[in-house]
């Protein structure tokens, strides 16, 4: 009799998978790519927050009240990506 095994990605697999999944869904290797957070679900599903430096398209038309009129070039961006188990992309939120 054959026993099956139950096998759960480590660290260094999801962290990988997603950064690969990350470059995929955007088509080009993102700026300052950070892994923010894995939990597991109870579903066995994989919750997985990445974060990445974009241009900033938020570019205010006037100068601020309070007279802070500097604006950043960039901006940060956050992402949950779903896995399953097996590492499999099943969405991303």
């Amino acid at each position: 009799m054959i026993k099956k095994i139950k096998m759960d990605l480590g660290f260094q697999e999801l962290k990988e998978r997603a950064r690969e999944i990350t470059i995929t869904l955007l088509g080009f290797e993102p700026r300052d790519y950070r892994l923010e957070q894995i939990e597991k679900e109870t579903d066995g599903n994989w919750n997985i927050v990445v974060s990445y430096l974009s241009e900033n398209k938020n570019i205010p038309s006037t100068e601020s009240i309070l007279g802070f009129n500097k604006v950043l070039p960039y901006e940060r961006i956050y992402k949950r990506l779903i896995l399953d188990n097996e590492g499999s992309f099943l969405k991303l939120q």
